[in-house]
């Protein structure tokens, strides 16, 4: 077992967790599903039927100009997909469990989350770390498809002397509605890079974060939600909470 294993900070309500030490999955650990019904887990572990979502999402939300994207990119060997066919209402959470360490190290998770046309889920991001010195630059990639609904909320507590760069690309059909909530305790320096595309008429989007930093810890958000079609509605609410030199 690695020395990890019992900082995770484990989701009560989560049916499927899936662990990742650094940019390795732990199968031992992982509770996921391969099944036609629910798909999350390793694109490397998966077999060839996923390969078409795969291919018809990856990349499709991204900025290839902005340079956290390219150098998550340039060190993409592996990614975890959460995929939910068409009208599937998942019951329970979906967790993706993410574990960094050690001096000087930097990794770069990537995550693929598709929603099929009327389906839902909620899906919980955590990423924690110990007292090293390492950098985490996580993109994860987002298709909420025409009628569905997505619950994404985002944990960051890495450790105080980390530094922890996001990024967020969402692409969202029509009548679809994305619900983000972030809460930001961690790192020594973090950003968090939201972009959201409404794609179809009468979308919605609401954005939600939660920051309480301290000593001389900095958050930086930066969100843009782009309005592209009629009857689209947004919400943001950011609140923070901030001490000493923070």
């Amino acid at each position: 077992a690695h020395s990890a294993e019992a900082h995770y900070q484990l989701i009560p309500e989560a049916v499927y967790q899936l662990f990742l030490h650094g940019n390795l999955l732990e199968p031992e650990r992982s509770v996921g599903s391969r099944q036609q019904l629910l798909v999350c887990g390793s694109v490397q572990e998966l077999d060839h039927s996923f390969a078409s979502v795969v291919s018809a999402h990856l990349g499709q939300y991204i900025d290839s100009q902005d340079v956290f994207t390219q150098i998550n990119s340039k060190y993409l060997r592996d990614l975890q997909l959460v995929y939910v066919p068409s009208q599937m209402m998942v019951q329970g959470v979906v967790a993706l469990q993410h574990f960094h360490e050690g001096h000087h190290c930097a990794v770069h998770p990537r995550c693929l989350v598709v929603l099929g046309a009327h389906s839902q889920l909620t899906i919980v991001e955590v990423h924690q770390g110990n007292d090293d010195h390492y950098w985490s630059n996580s993109l994860t990639e987002i298709y909420v498809g025409e009628g569905s609904t997505l619950r994404h909320i985002i944990w960051q507590r890495q450790g105080k002397a980390a530094f922890h760069t996001q990024t967020t690309r969402v692409g969202q059909g029509k009548n679809s509605v994305y619900h983000l909530v972030t809460i930001d305790e961690g790192a020594y320096l973090a950003r968090h890079n939201i972009h959201i595309q409404q794609q179809g008429p009468q979308t919605t989007t609401t954005l939600e974060s939660l920051v309480v930093i301290g000593s001389h810890q900095t958050v930086d958000i930066h969100s843009t939600i782009v309005h592209g079609h009629p009857q689209g509605s947004s919400k943001q609410l950011h609140k923070c909470i901030l001490q000493d030199n923070s």
